[in-house]
């Protein structure tokens, strides 16, 4: 992709990204309650309850972080120009006793929020767990993830739109004692159908709602209180398990699609055979940059030597969907092929028709022009006594006709034989000149027996 290379951390924003709460969950004795990050203003009584929910039950800090949606980073790049504010959550980080990042010596706490917000990056994610692991019992559990959800799931902005597309959510985790610590990057949008400037990512959210993040209920191991790692499992569970949709939703599209190109080739439909050829390399484009996608999560969760179990779970999930993909891949490609073969056959039988169109035109303009020269040459060889408007006798009359009428047909009959090559018409061509000899024959016995010739 074009993105991927032209990107450079130079052109990166001048200030530095900020990061909102989108919201924060805490557990109560009927599941997790969501605080809506709005709700979550210095002094509140949200603020208060999550204070006190913080001392002794888990709390998950959903964060935002607005960041240019077209940020592919390669190796060589610059990543200390990519700066975080984080004083917009000072308020809320207070309220559940986390160490936000600053200046000086910083706590292994500290270390891992100033580089989750880059944990997706090259080497951020080995060097985070090098520089932290002396501090922990155990390796901590950070990792990048990605979901990628529907967008027929999510509300349209601009109305419906035909073809698959799919909204990749990119999120930072790490859990820092009771509290899981998510930081979501700007959504992308992938789309083999919309025009997309430059070849560059589209941003998800000036096309559709945001995905929830907060739906994974279902893969908490048990109905008792989740720890803060459970939690962070049970969102990796679920992110990867949308990943899973990818493959599912584009076979039943291209399903759909083979049911319409078979009913165009009954149909013998060629415009409509084009379009479900160009629908199935639509989706082969939409799902092109959710393999690059996947291929560099995988990099980033198999590169650290030392990591957390759920790290490793993780990058098996993604490595079964990147499996599921490569063999969506070949089916599209197959189909592909075999759309254009009949878009090709249905092109080449089009311009068969037209040739035989065309002959036909040949045909009847050789045959008129033979009728004319004939019936202008042939009577001018006969007396006016066998000609109209009163010929002497009928006979002088119908061997003329008959002469002309034959030499007519004889000659349209080698014409038609050169035009037309099949065994089918050259029969017909065959009993035509039969028919056009006999009567040019009968003529000129007619006339042999008569003397109205000049």
């Amino acid at each position: 992709m074009t993105s991927m290379s032209t990107y450079h951390a130079d052109e990166a924003r001048s200030t530095r990204e900020v990061l909102r709460v989108a919201a924060a969950t805490v557990w109560t004795h009927g599941g997790l309650e969501t605080v809506p990050g709005e709700a979550l203003t210095p002094g509140s009584r949200a603020i208060a309850r999550l204070q006190e929910a913080g001392a002794d039950d888990p709390v998950w800090l959903d964060l935002n972080l607005d960041t240019d949606v077209h940020r592919w980073l390669q190796p060589w790049h610059d990543l200390t120009k990519l700066q975080t504010d984080w004083s917009r959550i000072a308020h809320v980080a207070a309220a559940v006793g986390l160490e936000l990042p600053g200046p000086g010596r910083q706590s292994a706490h500290q270390l891992v929020l100033q580089d989750l917000p880059l944990v997706n990056e090259y080497a951020v994610l080995s060097r985070l767990t090098r520089r932290a692991l002396p501090e922990f019992d155990e390796p901590p559990m950070i990792m990048p993830l990605v979901g990628l959800v529907p967008a027929a799931e999510l509300t349209s902005l601009n109305g419906p739109v035909d073809g698959l597309e799919f909204v990749l959510l990119r999120v930072n985790l790490a859990v820092i004692g009771n509290v899981l610590v998510t930081i979501r990057l700007t959504d992308r949008l992938f789309s083999g159908s919309r025009a997309c400037d430059d070849e560059s990512y589209l941003r998800a959210a000036d096309y559709y709602t945001a995905a929830k993040l907060t739906v994974f209920n279902r893969f908490l191991a048990s109905g008792d209180a989740p720890s803060a790692t459970r939690m962070g499992d049970a969102l990796a569970g679920y992110l990867a398990a949308t990943c899973s949709t990818v493959a599912e939703s584009a076979r039943t599209h291209l399903r759909t699609i083979d049911t319409r190109l078979h009913a165009a080739h009954v149909d013998a439909c060629h415009d409509r055979a084009e379009n479900c050829h160009a629908q199935m390399l639509a989706i082969r484009a939409t799902l092109g940059p959710i393999d690059d996608e996947l291929l560099r999560l995988l990099q980033r969760l198999s590169d650290p030597d030392s990591t957390h179990s759920a790290l490793e779970r993780a990058r098996l999930r993604y490595l079964d969907v990147r499996r599921q993909l490569d063999s969506v891949d070949a089916e599209i490609r197959w189909a592909a092929d075999a759309a254009r073969s009949q878009v090709e056959a249905a092109r080449l039988a089009a311009q068969r028709a037209a040739a035989e169109r065309q002959k036909s035109i040949e045909r009847l303009v050789a045959m008129l022009g033979t009728a004319l020269v004939i019936a202008a040459l042939v009577p001018s060889l006969f007396r006016d006594t066998a000609k109209l408007p009163r010929p002497d006798r009928f006979m002088d009359f119908i061997g003329m006709i008959l002469v002309m009428g034959g030499l007519s047909a004889v000659v349209l009959c080698r014409l038609s034989k050169r035009l037309n090559a099949t065994t089918r018409r050259l029969s017909t061509s065959a009993a035509s000149q039969l028919v056009a000899v006999s009567a040019l024959a009968v003529g000129i016995a007619i006339v042999a027996h008569l003397d109205w010739i000049i």
